[in-house]
């Protein structure tokens, strides 16, 4: 009888070890896995006296074109494909993935300055002479300006939804485009000697954001229409909201 009492307690203590040692395993602390973040900038080099467009990913040079006279101007990561806009010999150009795609017969000088990509439409905002115009997926859709008189360019694209926003000038003065309809950014007049323009756009939920000048406030940015003057700025060509 005593031995059996004796073989019942180790038994017990066998057991009841891995049922502790499991609920430290629970209470362990997961390590943080580091984040791994990429960094795309995009221009030009001069080789010989030629500009060759060009965009770095985490400082380490990518070449895209061997097109003389090349220059990029925006550039858009979306997994693992990479999107360029800017314009070769032939005008307003983008890439995606290094394969080009011309946006314009080559007829006037026109130069892409933004890129936008949602799901698989890719949007692309460039001049075509003076005519403000954007691009989805290479099929051109002209910018309305009153009577149809061109005398604008475009700078930055924002697609929220079913929302297009394009930025840039109108007649030397800052406006947007909101699917394809001009909204006044400022109710200034036309000046022969001082310009402004929308050169970039960002937007958050219901909120827009745009940077650029206006005549007597200098450089800045408007949120939903309103202008907040940035002191010591002599020229913004970007912004981004997070």
């Amino acid at each position: 009888m005593y031995l059996k009492r004796i073989t019942s307690t180790l038994v017990f203590f066998i057991l009841i070890l891995p049922i502790i040692s499991s609920c430290k395993k629970d209470h362990t602390p997961i390590p943080d896995k580091p984040f791994v973040t990429d960094v795309y900038a995009a221009g030009y080099k001069v080789i010989d006296g030629s500009t060759y467009g060009v965009y770095w990913k985490n400082g380490q040079q990518v070449s895209i074109t061997s097109d003389l006279n090349s220059t990029i101007y925006a550039v858009v990561a979306v997994g693992t494909d990479v999107y360029l806009a800017g314009h070769s010999a032939g005008g307003a150009t983008y890439w995606k993935n290094g394969t080009p795609f011309p946006l314009t017969d080559g007829s006037y000088v026109s130069e892409a300055r933004g890129i936008a990509v949602a799901g698989t439409d890719v949007y692309v905002t460039a001049n075509d002479g003076a005519v403000p115009k954007y691009w989805k997926n290479g099929a051109p859709n002209v910018l309305n300006t009153p009577n149809n008189t061109y005398s604008g360019n475009t700078s930055g694209i924002y697609v929220s939804g079913t929302d297009v926003y394009v930025t840039g000038n109108y007649r030397d003065i800052a406006k947007y485009w909101k699917n394809g309809t001009m909204v006044d950014l400022t109710a200034n007049a036309p000046s022969p000697t001082v310009s402004e323009s929308a050169t970039g756009i960002a937007g958050i939920g219901a909120d827009i954001y745009i940077c650029g000048n206006e005549i007597g406030k200098g450089y800045g940015y408007w949120k939903n229409g309103v202008f907040t003057s940035l002191s010591g700025a002599s020229i913004i060509n970007g912004i981004f909201v997070k």
